[in-house]
């Protein structure tokens, strides 16, 4: 699974690369690895994630954030928050003994009413840095009438073939232009009023090789739904690839949120070595003239393969700027 940490995607990436070079830790980060350990032995992260989103829930809601804006931000802002705690607690007692192993003490943490003290401790500092959202994370609790997209999750599996079966979830916001009253707009651009009829999502068949030479992928769309129902769409030959564009000529869209759904097939997507295969895999494009709240994506091989090395980078393509994490 990966997940950028970022949300401002515009005409951006996200690449997915398997079986990559090897990532060498400096002592800072392996240092705070071993407080994250700390923390999340005590309190699962899951747990610290939930209590966060506990706090932060009502607060949205009183700004009238629709939950399914909110769960896109979660799905960003949460992790992040959850990693801030670990700055906060990291020379509390308990987190230096433990991160110097001591077990028993994490045994006794992990009894009812060490767990009960724990999540006071984190409830109680996740509501002071809630307070002070909006100063450091402001566009968690801005209300944003821009259109874009929420979510774009892209969900790949590897079929024996090694051809591609992937489905494309893609969740828009569209706006009808009004200004927010939470953002400046004196420091910002006037909000994206670009969506019309639906999406357009393009898709590249034509890549330069590592020899120098051009090479061309396959690509066949499969279906395509908008709120679970068949959708009109039509497509058009690039340069480059394929343009897929989703909605009817002589529809709008009234403002509101949409899920859309892309399923297609593609092949010569895996690089094949003597000592192992590899995949490049470019998740949600650059075609696109919004931003992303939220870009993932989940690769699924077939069975018996064995993962050797993972990354994940963010940015125009060919960027090394890694703004995203890889489990």
């Amino acid at each position: 699974m990966f997940h950028p940490h970022l949300k401002y995607f515009a005409r951006a990436i996200l690449f997915l690369a398997l079986f990559c070079g090897n990532l060498f830790p400096s002592n800072s980060i392996a240092q705070s690895a071993a407080d994250t350990a700390a923390l999340f032995r005590i309190v699962p992260r899951a747990q610290v994630e939930s209590l966060i989103r506990k706090q932060l829930r009502p607060v949205l809601e009183a700004k009238n954030i629709e939950p399914m804006v909110m769960d896109a931000r979660f799905s960003v802002f949460i992790p992040t928050i959850a990693d801030s705690l670990v700055s906060f607690f990291r020379y509390y007692p308990d987190i230096e003994r433990i991160t110097n192993g001591d077990n028993l003490l994490l045994k006794k943490l992990k009894s009812t009413a060490g767990q009960q003290k724990w999540e006071k401790y984190i409830l109680d500092m996740s509501a002071k840095l809630v307070d002070n959202a909006a100063m450091l994370w402001p566009m968690l609790l801005s209300r944003d009438y821009s259109d874009r997209i929420l979510v774009f999750h892209s969900d790949v599996k590897v079929l024996p073939s090694s051809k591609l079966l992937v489905e494309e979830t893609i969740v828009i916001y569209n706006g009808n232009g009004e200004k927010s009253p939470d953002i400046d707009y004196n420091m910002t651009n006037d909000p994206n009023d670009d969506i019309q009829r639906g999406i357009v999502r393009d898709f590249p068949t034509r890549y330069l090789g590592k020899n120098g030479f051009w090479e061309t992928t396959g690509f066949e769309l499969l279906s395509v739904t908008k709120n679970g129902e068949k959708s009109n769409y039509h497509t058009k030959n690039l340069d480059n690839g394929i343009r897929i564009m989703v909605g009817d000529a002589e529809v709008n869209l009234s403002t509101g949120i949409y899920t859309y759904k892309l399923l297609y097939q593609t092949d010569r997507q895996v690089i094949f070595h003597p000592e192992k295969d590899e995949l490049y895999w470019n998740v949600n494009g650059t075609g696109w003239v919004f931003y992303a709240d939220s870009v993932s994506g989940t690769i699924h091989f077939p069975a018996g393969a064995r993962i050797g090395e993972n990354a994940c980078y963010t940015g125009a393509q060919g960027s090394t700027d890694r703004f995203c994490t890889s489990i």
